[in-house]
């Protein structure tokens, strides 16, 4: 039934395993987890500690747990493969990566995980490995971004009042009108305030302007 289970979960997911890193095979640990558990049985992700193979979940901080042996260990990451069901081990993953970047063999042929359902022997459990006994909440949606109004950032009034500087500036200089090299004042102009540098759209004008004031030829009047 489990195999079932970790098969299927291959089947609806087949891209973690066919890129077989660290964050796929976890990602494919924790969708057979939940239908481990919609089918009834007690699943957990394997706690590991430093100095083992794991992985590290983001937003995961290291948490004392208590061990098979009854000893206090620190808990700094999970297995990228290996899971609790029923009170025993499983390992779900043939060939699994526990690597940030895709592992290849002698014929540089990508190695992808196969899903299997291999209960490991008692004898080879580790004590620092318990379940790890914790409700994940569910990450929040990020949130929205939000931005000024229109108005807010200089509005129409903002972006007249500069070209209208550089119009004067280059009528200065004699130069017929403004030309396509206009556009990169401008911008540096908006750039510094829109970021904070300049608190107005007047201050960063003052500032940029000695610079387009010099490249025309013309001073600061």
């Amino acid at each position: 039934m489990s195999l079932e289970l970790s098969r299927q979960v291959n089947a609806e997911h087949p891209e973690l395993l066919r890129e077989n890193i660290g964050a796929t095979c976890h990602q494919f640990t924790l969708y057979l987890i939940d239908k481990l558990r919609a089918a009834g049985h007690d699943a957990w992700l394997m706690c590991k500690t430093s100095g083992e193979g794991q992985f590290v979940p983001e937003g995961f901080r290291p948490r004392q747990v208590v061990g098979l042996d009854g000893k206090t260990y620190t808990c700094t990451g999970v297995s990228h493969d290996a899971i609790w069901s029923d009170d025993k081990q499983y390992d779900t993953i043939a060939s699994a990566n526990e690597e940030d970047e895709p592992i290849y063999n002698d014929s540089g042929q990508q190695i992808m995980g196969t899903a299997v359902w291999n209960e490991v022997p008692a004898q080879y459990w580790r004590p620092n490995n318990p379940p790890l006994k914790v409700i994940q909440p569910p990450q929040p949606p990020p949130s929205q971004p939000t931005y000024p109004s229109y108005e807010e950032l200089g509005g129409d009034s903002g972006g007249i009042a500069i070209t209208r500087q550089l119009e004067a500036d280059y009528k200065r200089a004699g130069r017929p009108g403004l030309d396509g090299d206009c556009g990169a004042w401008q911008q540096r102009v908006s750039y510094d305030f829109l970021t904070g540098v300049c608190k107005t759209v007047q201050e960063s004008i003052t500032k940029h302007r000695a610079e387009w004031c010099s490249a025309l030829g013309i001073p600061v009047v």
